[in-house]
């Protein structure tokens, strides 16, 4: 699945020998400079198989024909529909719609901030946008993968039966899927690294530059 991941066994044949590089104590914040790079990444992972699962189960909507449209179920000479006609399987595929473009724009958000930093000519506007990352990692990385959860379960919900059965394609995007809550961090250590460590930073002022920034873009949105 392009993901290169294997197994590092060390000292099996012989004695195993490590060397400190950096500072003593100092490897996990230097870590966590990589980590929340990779954990944004795995975020936009999460994108992936949403938006693939919603398009699957919307085309697959339009072409399974089965049953008629329940305003002619009393009808005997009524034909039958695709099923895109039944409420149940529209409801299913706005929420997918509604969620998958909502994680794109987030995704998009977040490396627009990181542009932002990188861009930033004066001490204030560099130290808003890497409070605005701070903030945004934990969020991003578990909601985002949380959600495709959401999206590719439905999607097989959609295809009925079908849906998990490896001959059609969302069973395997909800199996992709489900590792992203788990690596980087699974969503449990977000959700702490969040309150723990990102709420209090600079006593607050991060989180309020967030909510200040969601209350304008929600502004611009209803006008």
């Amino acid at each position: 699945h392009g993901n290169a991941t294997c197994t590092l066994n060390f000292g099996e044949n012989g004695k195993c020998i490590g060397w400190l590089m950096g500072e003593e104590r100092e490897g996990m914040k230097v870590m966590f400079h990589m980590m929340n790079e990779e954990r944004q990444g795995v975020g936009t992972m999460g994108v992936a198989p949403s938006a693939a699962a919603y398009l699957h189960a919307l085309s697959y909507a339009k072409e399974r024909v089965r049953g008629v449209n329940v305003m002619q179920m009393r009808d005997p000479d009524a034909k039958a529909c695709p099923i895109i006609q039944r409420p149940d399987i529209r409801r299913m595929l706005l929420k997918m719609k509604s969620i998958t473009e909502a994680i794109k724009a987030l995704a998009l958000y977040c490396y627009y901030a990181m542009d932002r930093l990188r861009i930033a000519e004066t001490d204030a506007d560099k130290d808003k946008w890497q409070g605005m990352i701070e903030m945004l990692t934990p969020i991003v990385k578990a909601y985002r993968t949380d959600m495709g959860d959401v999206v590719t379960s439905l999607a097989v919900q959609t295809y009925g039966g079908y849906g998990y059965c490896r001959e059609y394609p969302v069973e395997q995007l909800m199996r992709d899927n489900r590792i992203n809550g788990l690596y980087e961090g699974t969503n449990g250590i977000q959700a702490l690294d969040l309150l723990g460590r990102k709420l209090g930073m600079k006593k607050g002022l991060y989180f309020m530059t967030l909510l200040v920034e969601i209350e304008a873009i929600a502004t611009l949105s209803r006008a």
